[in-house]
């Protein structure tokens, strides 16, 4: 797969929730059939492999369950920082981590992602790294029926985390696979993403809601006034030209 649209993506999931620490390994690593059949060694040959394959596109390992502050969530980081820096260690061709932001929608300020996201995501800039938030969704299912207060608990939901997670320099990419009306909705919330003299047609990567298509910012401003990429997940075949965020 990553041979075929080589040249055409910009970036790859090479190797997708390697880490379960309930698992009980000392490295933390998933026992999965990769592990069982090739050994630890199977991560950085799958890295190495697509690398062949693509030296255009930045390779990305993917992992979901790093947001929260649990201690549940602590371990998680901890183990795939391990994995990160040993990977970095041995040169394995690693560009990016891809952090699975499923949410649930807040229902108070303790619910928020807070200073262990932010220590793990600063680790990982250290290690020369970059970040993707490959995925972002809210899980709305405890809030009341009413949809006019869903609708506004989803977008503060995203809201939050988004200011968060971009005040960390090393965040360099939003990935908008299938663009949600509930998303659409955060990102019209928040004052960064905002270009309200700019016509709809006008603006970022195709993204879907519903039936009917919608755009979002190509780019957004982070923290520090850098340009953070809105992507889509490939290339749309009726804009060959854009490049998005893959899985191998």
């Amino acid at each position: 797969v990553v041979g075929r649209y080589a040249g055409r993506i910009h970036s790859w999931d090479v190797v997708n929730e390697a880490i379960e620490v309930a698992d009980g390994r000392p490295d933390g690593l998933r026992d999965s059939p990769w592990l069982r059949l090739i050994g630890p060694d199977y991560i950085e040959l799958a890295f190495q492999t697509a690398r062949d394959a693509d030296p255009q596109a930045l390779l990305t390992y993917n992992d979901y369950g790093l947001e929260p502050e649990t201690n549940e969530a602590q371990q998680k980081r901890d183990a795939v920082l391990l994995l990160l820096r040993r990977m970095v260690a041995r040169r394995v061709p690693i560009d990016a981590i891809g952090v699975q932001s499923h949410l649930a929608a807040l229902t108070s300020s303790a619910d928020l992602p807070g200073a262990g996201l932010l220590c793990f995501l600063a680790d990982v800039r250290e290690l020369g790294l970059q970040i993707f938030l490959t995925e972002l969704d809210v899980n709305d299912r405890a809030l009341p029926v009413n949809q006019l207060f869903r609708d506004a608990a989803v977008a503060a939901t995203y809201r939050q985390y988004l200011s968060l997670v971009l005040a960390e320099p090393a965040v360099d990419e939003l990935g908008a696979r299938e663009v949600s009306g509930d998303l659409l909705l955060a990102v019209l919330a928040i004052d960064r993403l905002r270009q309200p003299q700019e016509p709809a047609h006008q603006r970022g990567v195709l993204g879907r809601l519903g039936d009917d298509h919608v755009r979002l910012p190509q780019q957004v401003d982070g923290a520090h006034g850098e340009q953070v990429r809105v992507a889509g997940a490939a290339a749309d075949e009726r804009h060959p030209a854009s490049r998005g965020h893959g899985r191998a």
